[in-house]
């Protein structure tokens, strides 16, 4: 016997939709204070399931918003598909954004899904935070131990975060405040 997880959608006065996330194998009673709870491995390949789940639904939210927007407009169509990878703590996620472009006129129609990033911003912070408090090699090899779904990538990306996230903060205008929490120590 074994348990699955799944995500049910809730709210609407219709069937709700479920989803089937991840599976568990049977479990037992634990022999010891080690076998409680989940391992890190496996706790962190649910929650890259139930990420990619999300990563669903949030694809299917975006085609139902061109469909809307070629209903609304009738010189807009679907160009294609664009396929999207982007990495996050939790591993790589891929969607497929629709394009959409105008027939018979020139100016552009605008982007479902704004940005080019090809990380989010939580993996690239992180990556610089660490990179900044120890070797790069070492910040890589922590963020691909502590996130096994994640890459920790090489000394030169996390190298890179580093000099991208001192730029983004030199370009922040003086008088705005800080949003951002403080960094904690790290005794290693």
């Amino acid at each position: 016997m074994g348990w699955k997880l799944e995500l049910v959608e809730t709210g609407r006065g219709t069937a709700s939709r479920r989803i089937a996330v991840a599976r568990l194998d049977e479990i037992v009673a634990p022999a010891s204070v080690e076998d409680i709870g989940l391992n890190h491995g496996t706790a962190q390949r649910i929650l890259g399931d139930i990420q990619r789940a999300v990563v669903a639904l949030q694809e299917d939210a975006l085609r139902a918003k061109a469909d809307l927007r070629r209903r609304l407009d009738p010189t807009v169509r679907l160009k294609d598909y664009r396929l999207r990878r982007i990495q996050s703590l939790h591993g790589t996620l891929t969607i497929r954004v629709p394009r959409l472009m105008r027939t018979g006129r020139v100016e552009p129609v605008s982007p479902l899904l704004a940005g080019s990033a090809r990380s989010t911003a939580e993996y690239r912070l992180l990556l610089a935070r660490l990179g900044a408090w120890m070797s790069f090699r070492a910040a890589a090899g922590l963020v691909e131990e502590l996130f096994p779904q994640a890459s920790g990538g090489c000394a030169d990306t996390v190298r890179r975060r580093i000099f991208d996230e001192a730029e983004r903060i030199s370009a922040r205008p003086l008088g705005k405040a800080r949003t951002e929490t403080p960094a904690r120590s790290i005794d290693l």
